[in-house]
Order: structure tokens, then C-alpha cells, then sequence
């Protein structure tokens, strides 16, 4: 996880609970500053023992954090319209290619442009960048368009 959405969605929990940053380091069982140290400051990541502990005090779960769309919505505001358009073009690339893929796969991908592009371009969607994404991603799993041979 980006260790920037990752500072997001600590402060919206924090926020959420009322509890300030020494308060849950406490409860965690932390060391001193290891939290605000990641917050506002040098440390640039946290050990999963140390995501684990806030975890059980900040009331989610490890896997929360992969799933972490709402918290661009909560906390940097959302854009619907570059949401719908990203919702759109993956779509359209997926038909096109003819590639079958399951729908949290879908849903991720539409995930990684929207926030990609939201972080780099705020109003439009990063076509290169998603179509080396959906590329790189995807390719493996086109349909055959024709039967191959023999199978008659």
C-alpha cells in the first residue's frame, strides 16, 4: 500500500475514534513516537507487526487497507466524473480485448487509474498510464477468438 494513502486512512480512523496519535500508540503498545513519527515525519513505513497492533485499536483489519477506495472519497474529495470515466475505459478495454477477468480484478483496476489519475491529473484520466496498467495486468487473460485448430 502507498505509504501516503496508508498516513490517510490512519488519520481518518483516528479522526473516527477520537483518539489522538499518543493515545493510540499507548493502546497499541508502541514505542514512543513510532506513529507520529510515521505521520508527520522521517519514518517512511511501518513494520506489519506495527500495522497489526494499530489495527486491532483503530478497528480494521489488515486486509481494510487493500480495499481503500473510500478513503479518496473521505479524505482528498471524490471525483465522479473521472470516477465514471476510468469505470468507462476499463470497461471499454476489457470488451475490446476480449479478456475475461473476475470482477474484483475489474474493480481494482478501476481502483489503481482512478487514484493514479486523481493524484496526477485531479480532472482526467491518465490513458497512458492505464493502458500500460490494463496492458500489463490483462494480457494474459484474452479469449481465444477462434477455436485453434483440431478441436472441430
Amino acid at each position: 500500500m502507498d505509504p501516503e494513502v496508508l498516513k490517510i486512512v490512519i488519520a481518518k480512523a483516528l479522526k473516527d475514534r477520537n483518539l489522538s496519535v499518543s493515545e493510540a500508540e499507548k493502546r497499541a503498545n508502541l514505542g514512543n513516537a513510532v506513529l507520529r513519527n510515521f505521520l508527520l515525519g522521517p519514518k517512511k513505513n511501518l513494520t506489519l507487526k506495527t500495522l497489526k497492533a494499530l489495527s486491532q485499536v483503530l478497528g480494521f483489519s489488515l486486509q481494510d487497507l487493500e480495499s481503500n477506495l473510500y478513503v479518496i472519497s473521505e479524505a482528498e474529495g471524490w471525483n465522479y466524473k473521472l470516477f465514471s470515466e476510468v469505470s468507462q475505459f476499463v470497461h471499454k478495454f476489457l470488451e475490446d480485448h476480449k479478456v475475461h477477468t473476475t470482477n474484483k480484478d475489474a474493480f481494482n483496476a478501476v481502483k489503481e487509474i482512478y487514484y493514479f489519475s486523481y493524484k496526477n491529473q485531479k480532472n482526467q484520466i491518465d490513458e497512458p498510464f492505464s493502458e500500460w496498467y490494463l496492458n500489463k495486468n490483462f494480457k494474459n487473460r484474452r479469449l481465444l477468438t477462434t477455436e485453434p485448430s483440431g478441436l472441430n
